[in-house]
């Protein structure tokens, strides 16, 4: 059962390899023909290019030929095509086989970990959001609301069945998550002139909050910053500039992941010994 689990995982994994390619450019269209709307300008030949969808047939993303059934098979496809295009010999990325085995290993951490149950599919389900979230925040510098809102609906309804903590707790997660996000942006803004954080960022946390409550934010907060702090280390030592753009979704989603396998443990222990 396992391995069919995780072979559904992996599958699941290529789907998101989609999204994370496709849906920046959805959106981006979405907002260039809002603004083109409010501000009366006619975007030049924009019948001649057509509309990017998650719908769509797979193709190669340099020449664009559309490829074989054969030629989405997860993982397989990449070892068989020795990583390049089938028709114009382009390099695929890794970022694709790395997505799918990602996606298979944390879904099978959670099954054998858990239990196959409701728990551990919706922490799935969470795990999924988290990748492509990370993925986005990573490569365009945004969470989208069309997946972080959702991720904070589930949250909420999940736990209005007691899943992963009591509705109450669940519900002052999502505001306190939230607001502490937001409290912190706007004390630095004062203070630098500068934003330091997105809202993205915020509804992030607010969703992360509704899924293990309230209580678990002292860990997500705290650990989520030390890592955003060892990865603008790290960057800094690579890049060697004192000034550059650090996505802190990845670190928040990372969190995410650990929390319930062990930052729920070292939470409860906490305050038991403060009681």
């Amino acid at each position: 059962m396992l391995i069919i689990i995780t072979i559904v995982a992996i599958c699941i994994g290529s789907f998101l390899n989609v999204v994370i390619l496709r849906l920046p450019k959805v959106l981006d269209e979405q907002y260039h023909q809002e603004a083109s709307q409010v501000l009366g300008i006619k975007v030049p030949n924009a019948e001649n290019h057509p509309t990017e969808n998650l719908n769509r047939r797979s193709a190669c993303p340099h020449c664009h030929t559309p490829l074989k059934a054969w030629h989405n098979i997860p993982i397989l496809s990449f070892i068989f095509l020795r990583g390049k295009c089938r028709f114009c010999h382009y390099k695929i990325s890794f970022t694709y086989p790395t997505i799918e085995i990602l996606s298979g290993a944390l879904v099978f951490f959670i099954m054998w970990h858990f239990g196959i149950n409701a728990f551990s599919l919706l922490l799935s389900i969470l795990c999924f959001f988290l990748i492509v979230l990370t993925v986005i925040d990573l490569k365009h510098f945004i969470l989208p609301d069309v997946l972080t809102l959702p991720l904070l609906w589930i949250g909420l309804l999940a736990n209005s069945f007691y899943v992963f903590t009591t509705p109450v707790f669940s519900l002052w997660g999502a505001a306190i998550g939230y607001g502490t996000l937001w409290f912190t942006f706007w004390i630095f803004k004062i203070i630098t002139q500068k934003e330091g954080l997105g809202y993205g960022d915020f509804k992030l946390m607010a969703a992360l909050g509704a899924w293990f409550g309230f209580q678990s934010l002292l860990f997500i907060v705290l650990v989520s910053a030390v890592l955003g702090i060892l990865f603008a280390l790290l960057l800094s030592l690579i890049k060697r500039k004192k000034h550059f753009l650090i996505p802190f979704g990845p670190s928040i989603a990372l969190t995410g992941v650990l929390y319930p396998v062990v930052g729920h443990e070292l939470t409860y222990a906490y305050f038991s010994s403060c009681t």
